[in-house]
């Protein structure tokens, strides 16, 4: 289950970094030459001062994108996870964990289900996608040996 969990975990991960540096960009593009932030970014008003507050600026822009592409592609990959399922019930339970960041309580709340309900449906839900991931790899392999054949 190490792969499947780690693929579901890895949206969350990357989307809770995009969102930070998001946040980092908008105060600093929102602070004024007063602000405390501004301050952090240079106490020099020189031209030289001001070039080095926009290469700082740039260097968030840069990790931001570079997060918000992470997790636009693990989103991308959840997704396909989630498509793969083939019980609607599983994918509910997957999607509210995974995607939305729900708790086992509330996940209990919205459904109606039970907690024995929810936890076998996950569990048999993380079988199921394993055994995705599983025949992916196992096709990616015998892809790769086929093409070094020919």
């Amino acid at each position: 289950m190490e792969d499947v969990s780690a693929m579901l975990s890895a949206y969350q991960r990357a989307n809770r970094n995009a969102v930070i540096w998001a946040q980092e960009l908008d105060a600093i593009r929102g602070a004024g030459p007063r602000s405390p932030r501004w301050d952090r970014l240079s106490r020099n008003n020189s031209i030289q001062g001001l070039e080095s507050t926009m290469e700082k600026i740039e260097e968030v822009e840069r990790r931001f994108q570079r997060a918000k592409d992470m997790a636009l592609k693990a989103l991308e990959q959840l997704w396909d996870l989630i498509d793969s399922l083939a019980d609607y019930d599983q994918k509910i339970i997957i999607c509210m964990r995974y995607y939305n960041g729900f708790t086992w309580e509330k996940i209990e709340r919205e459904t109606g289900w039970s907690n024995s309900q929810v936890f076998r449906l996950h569990r048999l839900a993380l079988r199921d996608l394993q055994k995705t991931v599983d025949r992916q790899k196992g096709g990616e392999c015998f892809e790769e040996n086929r093409n070094d054949d020919g």
